[in-house]
């Protein structure tokens, strides 16, 4: 029986040896490793079940996986040989959380912008575990809001029923400072609960009734719609606000009480942590947040809020198209959480947001994508490619995940990511134009050029009813949608640019490659060594494709020296190896491990291509076949070696040895050809 994902994933990572910790995400794991370099990056993105590798920076590397991925994490760790490899739950018994072994691997990783990826994974971290309420606050605004537009309920915010319901969704948002606060902590190795229970002081009866003390003077923000207020505390002055929703405040404070608490725990004897830890952080960490971090926070919040309203009005076509044209590239790398805090932002100061508007414009176009690759599936009766089209965009349309779609898919095909970004250009012009002519109006009665909602909502289908003006939002994600779908099935997507499908296709198709990095010249430009590009030639002509090889000629039309040079010696190992190559067509398994497999249409000729490592400038003495079983008399021959090889039945399979003339003296290097006749 094959390997579970679970073992080959583990093997291509480089062993359970080679495991720090391991934990995940939404659609990813997250591994720190002890050598990153002895990953087999190529095994894992061509391994059933994984979406992507996407290597970070020190020793971290990811594995896209997508929504099944809390079952293959699971598998994992149930894995006998990876008992004791960090990222076990967490237990009363004094083990590590998966917290705290992965904080405390990432302190030891290195690289040049390690810091940055840590900034954003704990953005993430702090967000990801409460998206599912999220999401499903969201689903109950948008059905709330579309049986109100049907006429179906009546808008009463006074009967008790509607309160009723606006309580379930409320509470997410009310409470979500404590929430991320509770999150953000235990990401930062800290009690969670002490996190949120100083977020919580500030969110008490009792601390936001000092509005209304004899002694506190409140000022009103006519921009934003809000009330500042400023109380006399202890004879201190200390800025008032309401925190319900805010997420900045929680991610400082958790940042500072992380500090003094870390720094608490050098200083006080073990015996008496448990008391006076958290005594000293609440007392200490509580003011803090309520005289600085909390005015702070949410100074840092509404600025930026005000500043994107402001482009909003005053820039509305720039801030339409650039949205949903900068999110393709935000997702991928985990750098759109901080407009997705600003869109809570949005809705705790503004009383509504604007960004999901052309959010959804991005969100639909990658839908859109999906949807045409899903047509060209059915069609071509490609049932891999259907069956993750059809997760991906089930997942897109009614939840509003677009990972799926991105990882299992999009990232895989470049020409997908030239097709989508026609549609988020588009569905963002639509968006600006009937958003201009067409505003929004506020609950408080203020025009809004553009598309707004008072609700955090993951841009689907069931969430459309929340947007204002919803007509608006239908027409412009309609137009980002059915661009994308109409722009993959006219011209497809699956020429592939720099990269080589995994299987055979059932059509013609060609691999487009650049020598050097650009298709243009560039003085300096680095060239790909003559070995990588011996072996993409014979990877793709193995699955029945054409290389088309590019080389920029310089200013004067002219070749330059190093692409010569590569193009001599590619000339060179073809002269010996030609036949394999030639008028070959592809045949089962088409590549086992380091052998690659062609037949020739005449003759009927197999060729096994032994494809050599890097440290590996002579063939072996002796090569095994598993997936090539040669009749009974077959010959194997050697190309550029004269005569046959002796070869004998191991197993389920054929062990051929070269003669060691060959071996200490071939005639060629980078890869070499068996012939099977």
């Amino acid at each position: 029986m094959a390997d579970s994902l679970a073992s080959q994933i583990i093997t291509a990572i480089g062993g359970p040896e080679n495991v720090r910790s391991l934990t995940h995400c939404a659609t990813r794991l997250r591994f720190e490793l002890v050598d990153a370099s002895k990953v087999d990056q190529n095994s894992l993105e061509h391994m059933q079940g994984v979406l992507g590798a996407v290597p970070q920076s020190g020793d971290r590397f990811q594995v896209v996986i997508g929504g099944g991925v809390a079952t293959v994490y699971e598998n994992i760790m149930h894995l006998p040989e990876m008992a004791g490899v960090g990222g076990a739950s967490a237990s009363d018994d004094g083990q590590k959380s998966n917290a705290d072994v992965k904080a405390e691997a990432r302190s030891k990783a290195r690289g040049k912008v390690a810091w940055l990826d840590s900034f954003f994974e704990y953005l993430s971290d702090s967000f990801r575990p409460i998206l599912g309420v999220l999401l499903g606050a969201s689903i109950i605004i948008a059905l709330v809001n579309l049986l109100i537009s049907l006429n179906v309920i009546p808008n009463d915010e006074v009967s008790a029923g509607w309160v009723f319901v606006k309580a379930i969704w409320k509470g997410v948002f009310y409470f979500l400072p404590i929430m991320v606060a509770y999150n953000a902590s235990k990401k930062l190795k800290v009690d969670p609960w002490l996190g949120g229970a100083i977020m919580a002081m500030l969110m008490t009866p009792q601390f936001t009734g000092l509005m209304d003390a004899k002694t506190t003077t409140c000022v009103e923000n006519a921009a934003l719609g809000t009330k500042s207020c400023m109380a006399n505390i202890f004879g201190l002055p200390m800025a008032l606000s309401d925190y319900s929703g805010n997420v900045f405040v929680p991610l400082l404070m958790a940042a500072v009480l992380a500090l003094v608490y870390h720094g608490l725990k050098r200083i006080i004897p073990e015996s008496v942590q448990l008391v006076f830890v958290p005594f000293f952080c609440m007392i200490i960490v509580g003011a803090l947040t309520a005289f600085v971090i909390g005015p702070i926070g949410v100074w840092v919040g509404n600025g930026l809020g005000v500043g994107l309203a402001w482009m909003n009005t005053h820039a509305p076509f720039i801030f339409a198209i650039i949205i949903p044209m900068l999110y393709p590239f935000l997702v991928p790398l985990g750098l759109h959480w901080p407009l997705n805090a600003l869109m809570l932002m949005n809705i705790q100061t503004l009383g509504y947001d604007f960004i999901q508007g052309p959010m959804g414009v991005w969100n639909f176009a990658c839908f859109g994508a999906t949807a045409g690759v899903l047509f060209l599936a059915v069609r071509d009766k490609d049932k891999d490619m259907r069956q993750t089209a059809l997760g991906a965009l089930a997942a897109g349309l009614l939840g509003g995940v677009s990972e799926p779609s991105l990882y299992g898919i999009h990232l895989r095909y470049k020409l997908i990511y030239k097709r989508m970004l026609v549609g988020c250009g588009l569905g963002g012009v639509v968006i600006a134009i009937l958003g201009w002519l067409f505003p929004s109006v506020t609950a408080a009665g203020q025009t809004v050029h553009g598309v707004t909602t008072t609700a955090f909502a993951f841009t689907s289908l069931l969430t459309i009813p929340v947007f204002n003006q919803m007509w608006v939002y239908a027409v412009s994600i309609a137009v980002s949608f059915l661009t994308s779908f109409l722009l993959i099935i006219t011209f497809d997507y699956r020429t592939p640019e720099q990269k080589i499908p995994e299987k055979p296709w059932d059509y013609p198709w060609e691999t487009c490659m650049t020598m050097a990095n650009q298709w243009s010249y560039l003085p300096g430009d680095k060239y790909k060594s003559t070995r990588e590009l011996v072996h993409y030639l014979v990877d793709i002509v193995s699955k029945g494709g054409n290389f088309l090889l590019n080389v920029g000629v310089d200013g004067n039309g002219e070749i330059p020296p190093e692409g010569i040079k590569i193009m001599k010696e590619m000339g060179a190992w073809m002269k010996v190896n030609g036949e394999a190559i030639y008028e070959t067509r592809p045949i089962a398994p088409y590549k086992e491990a380091k052998i690659c497999y062609t037949k020739h249409k005449n003759n009927g000729k197999v060729y096994a291509i032994y494809l050599n490592d890097e440290d590996e400038p002579n063939p072996p003495s002796q090569i095994m076949l598993y997936s090539i079983n040669p009749a009974k008399g077959a010959k194997i021959s050697l190309l550029g070696y004269k005569g046959n090889l002796s070869y004998k039945r191991v197993g389920n399979g054929v062990l051929v040895t070269l003669p060691s003339s060959f071996v200490k003296n071939p005639p060629c290097g980078y890869a070499w050809s068996l012939c099977i006749d």
